[in-house]
C-alpha cells in the first residue's frame, strides 16, 4: 500500500499539468467566441454592445429614404399608402398601450421601496411636478392649435375628397387591417367598449370607432 501512493501522486500531478487552468473563468467566458484583437473585432464588438441604438438609427435612415422614394414616384394609391403606414400604426398603438401600465408599475415599485416620510415628501413633489407639466402642456397645446392648426380636419377632408373614389364600398383589405389593429388596442379600458371599425371610402375625416 505504501509503494502505490507515490505512483498515485505522480499520476495526479501529471493530470494537473495536462489540464488547462480554468480557475476564475466562467462558463460564458469559455463559450464566448474570441474575436481577433484588431479593428474589425473592436468594430464588431461595438455593434453588438450597441445593437439597439444601431438598429434604431438604421431604421430611421431607411424610413426616411423609403418615404422620399414614395414621394418621388408620386404614389397616391390609398391601399399602398395604408399598407406602408400599417406597421408604424401597429407600433404606435403598442407603445400607447404600454405607457400607462409602465408608469403605474414604476410608481408602485418606487414608492414601495421608500419609507413613509420619504414617500410622503416624494408624493407631494411628484404631484406638483405633474400638475405643472400638465398646465404647461395644456397652454402649449392651445397656443399651437390657435397658431398653426395641427391636424386640421378641413385640410384632411379636402385632400381625401380629391383622391377618394365615389360610391365605393368598404374594402376587404381595410376590414382585415382593422381586425389586426383591434388586436393591439391603444388603451385596455377603452378596448372593452370601443374598437376600430372599417369605414367607406367616401367618408372623410378620422377613422371612426364603433362599439362591439
Amino acid at each position: 500500500m505504501t509503494n502505490q501512493q507515490p505512483v498515485h501522486q505522480s499520476n495526479k500531478a501529471h493530470y494537473d499539468e495536462a489540464l488547462p487552468p480554468i480557475v476564475g473563468t466562467g462558463v460564458l467566458d469559455l463559450l464566448e467566441p474570441k474575436l481577433p484583437n484588431s479593428f474589425l473585432g473592436t468594430y464588431c464588438g461595438f455593434l453588438i454592445r450597441n445593437s439597439l441604438l444601431v438598429l434604431t438609427i438604421l431604421g430611421v435612415i431607411a424610413g426616411s429614404l423609403f418615404g422620399m422614394l414614395l414621394r418621388y414616384f408620386s404614389i397616391t394609391d390609398p391601399n399602398t399608402l395604408m399598407l406602408v403606414s400599417f406597421p408604424g400604426d401597429i407600433l404606435m398603438r403598442m407603445l400607447k398601450m404600454l405607457i400607462l401600465p409602465l408608469i403605474i408599475s414604476s410608481l408602485i415599485t418606487g414608492l414601495a421601496g421608500l419609507d413613509a416620510r420619504s414617500s410622503g415628501r416624494m408624493g407631494s413633489r411628484a404631484m406638483v411636478y405633474y400638475m405643472s407639466t400638465t398646465v404647461i402642456a395644456a397652454v402649449l397645446g392651445v397656443i399651437l392649435v390657435l397658431g398653426i392648426h395641427p391636424g386640421n380636419p378641413k385640410l384632411r377632408s379636402s385632400q381625401e375628397q380629391d383622391t377618394a373614389p365615389k360610391n365605393q364600398e368598404v374594402s376587404s383589405l381595410d376590414a382585415f387591417l382593422d381586425l389586426i389593429r383591434n388586436l393591439f388596442p391603444e388603451n385596455l379600458v377603452q378596448a372593452c367598449f370601443q374598437q376600430v371599425g372599417p369605414r367607406p371610402r367616401t367618408r372623410t375625416g378620422p377613422r371612426r370607432r364603433t362599439k362591439p
